[in-house]
């Protein structure tokens, strides 16, 4: 008996085989292989761009999500910020975002924001889990778009499957 008056020994009888079969699953557990997720490539988070000869340089940088985030269900905040690099820039026409899976070589554009602060939400679950480029270019009134791709690697982690 303890010192609450329950008797030890039934509770062993009672509870051993539940501890044993714990002991067993976490024991079986820590022997599993871990899987690890391929690493992505690394993005060009930030570009710098302008018209060959031209009087200015853009400064093009995402600044969320990092590179090689892991998105899950909520939607995610996606913002790019534009300044000049060098020179005086003309005015932003507008900001184009696209979206596409690793795998693909074209550039799917998904939204463009006409003004600053260049932001999305991006709805997560609308999209098979899985790797993908999210890509940002710039057009300014002067007629020029940057020819060179902000990149971010991300994953959906959004338990949506095929």
């Amino acid at each position: 008996m303890d010192s609450k008056g329950r008797n030890i020994s039934s509770i062993r009888r009672r509870c051993g085989p539940v501890l044993l079969c714990l002991l067993l699953i976490a024991m079986a557990i820590s022997r599993m292989p871990v899987v690890n997720r391929p690493v992505l490539a690394a993005g060009t988070p930030c570009i710098n761009d302008g018209p060959t000869g031209g009087t200015y340089v853009a400064h093009v940088c995402f600044t969320t999500p990092a590179d090689g985030a892991v998105l899950g269900t909520s939607p995610a905040t996606i913002s790019v910020a534009v300044s000049a690099a060098s020179g005086t820039l003309p005015v932003i026409s507008r900001v184009k975002f696209y979206f596409t899976i690793t795998t693909s070589s074209s550039h799917s554009e998904i939204l463009s924001d006409f003004a600053s602060p260049y932001t999305m939400q991006l709805p997560t679950t609308r999209w098979v889990k899985g790797n993908y480029r999210l890509e940002a270019t710039v057009e300014f009134a002067d007629g020029y778009t940057t020819t060179t791709y902000a990149l971010l690697m991300i994953t959906l982690n959004n338990g949506v499957n095929v």
